[in-house]
């Protein structure tokens, strides 16, 4: 509401994450990103976590639904295991474009975490920069400096180009011959490496 008040010719550009639970019946856990542009133009996810397997994705607010479940119904097809569903979940998600969609304030308003736009572009996610935000600002505001806004702005200078480095980033991940050439070069791949044998183990 404040950033509407301060900024109102510059709205976030959303998303409606939705999000379901079902009992994991998978043959073994994982983790998977998805990038499927026939449903969304951002990335959806499926997960194990503590005996349950998790689905979940962004998608343009309308039909986002049917998009949730058409996915699904691909990704089936693909091996994915579903079942019966125990829990969804909704939420509005935001995702900005650029340098232009962090606002810090002004006139001695402060926005911080999402309402100053500082989530990750390509991964969705808030709460680090929220923290990283509130902090900088709790610093400068216990300073005691005569232009505070400013000062602020100046604090989370580095948070706001590590973000707007992460909006480049995004037609790598999202563009599927770009993806590809990334993950056939192993850049910053995690090596997968077997456990020795335990005594009495035959190979």
């Amino acid at each position: 509401m404040v950033r509407g008040w301060l900024y109102p010719q510059k709205k976030l550009r959303s998303y409606l994450s939705i999000q379901q639970w079902f009992q994991d019946t998978n043959p073994s856990p994982f983790y998977s990103c998805i990038f499927d542009s026939e449903n969304t133009d951002c990335y959806s996810w499926a997960l194990s976590k503590d005996g349950m397997f998790l689905f979940g994705g962004a998608y343009p607010a309308k039909d986002c639904r049917a998009r949730f479940e058409r996915q699904k119904r691909r990704l089936e097809q693909w091996g994915f295991q579903f079942g019966e569903v125990q829990k969804t979940e909704a939420c509005q998600v935001l995702r900005p474009r650029g340098l232009r969609d962090f606002c810090c304030g002004r006139d001695g308003a402060f926005l911080i975490g999402e309402a100053a736009g500082l989530v990750s572009p390509s991964s969705l996610e808030g709460i680090s920069s929220a923290m990283e935000s509130a902090f900088a600002l709790g610093r400068v505001l216990n300073r005691g400096v005569n232009n505070p806004c400013a000062a602020y702005r100046r604090a989370i200078r580095p948070l706001r180009w590590k973000l707007a480095a992460k909006v480049l980033k995004c037609p790598v991940l999202y563009s599927p011959l770009l993806r590809r050439l990334v993950m056939g070069s192993d850049l910053q791949a995690i090596r997968v490496v077997n456990s020795p044998q335990s005594p009495g183990e035959s190979g």
